[in-house]
């Protein structure tokens, strides 16, 4: 059940030192000379929505790093705990102010891939086959998880991505352990770069798109 996936969740965050209410990450003072101004966020966690694991498969996303801080969002450690950040997210009213275009994809596979499995989609709802320009967006973050690579934001303008020591070392560090909690069904990564980092620790080896035919 989701809670308890969320208790385990916060546990291993815990174990290893990198909960954002007891930040004790061992490469932090490296990590932060790569942040912008060496302004460093430190962890978000996971968001894990309220309905994992309970009706479809258990959909997981890789994307490769946090947001910016900005607008008071994710500023204390307390919004950025799984349980804070699942609640922010699954109130998201799309309707009311349309997702980034990162997020607003993301959406949309969550939510194709629940259409397979009996998921009662919105008619004239967004689809990955066609532009979502003028589309409504579905909001399904209550379905699914979603990873990042980089546990600490770099705070890079323009989501610019952070150092490749940053990805390496949190996903040689952190990511499978993660996804060891989660244990998705199916695990969707964002971008070139996170299929690049999920085919090496998956897999010991990175298949690109154009050779897969993905």
């Amino acid at each position: 059940m989701p809670e308890d996936i969320r208790v385990k969740l916060n546990d291993y965050y815990m174990q290893i030192g990198i909960h954002p209410e007891k930040f004790q990450c061992f490469h932090q003072s490296t990590c932060r000379k790569f942040a912008n101004q060496g302004r460093m966020t430190e962890t978000k966690m996971s968001m894990v929505g309220s309905l994992y694991d309970k009706k479809y498969p258990k959909i997981t996303v890789v994307s490769l790093d946090p947001p910016e801080e900005k607008n008071g969002v994710f500023k204390t450690p307390k919004q950025r705990t799984t349980e804070s950040v699942s609640q922010l997210h699954e109130a998201e009213d799309f309707y009311e102010r349309r997702p980034g275009a990162h997020w607003a994809i993301t959406q949309i596979i969550v939510k194709d891939l629940l259409v397979i499995w009996g998921f009662p989609s919105q008619p004239g709802s967004a689809v990955v086959t066609e532009s979502y320009a003028g589309r409504q967006i579905e909001n399904v973050s209550a379905y699914f998880a979603h990873v990042n690579v980089a546990k600490c934001s770099m705070n890079n303008p323009g989501r610019g991505q952070s150092n490749e020591y940053v990805h390496q070392k949190c996903s040689h560090a952190y990511l499978m352990g993660e996804l060891a909690v989660l244990e998705p069904d199916i695990l969707i990564s964002q971008g070139a770069d996170a299929n690049r980092i999920l085919g090496e620790l998956l897999v010991g080896s990175y298949a690109s798109s154009e050779k897969s035919g993905i």
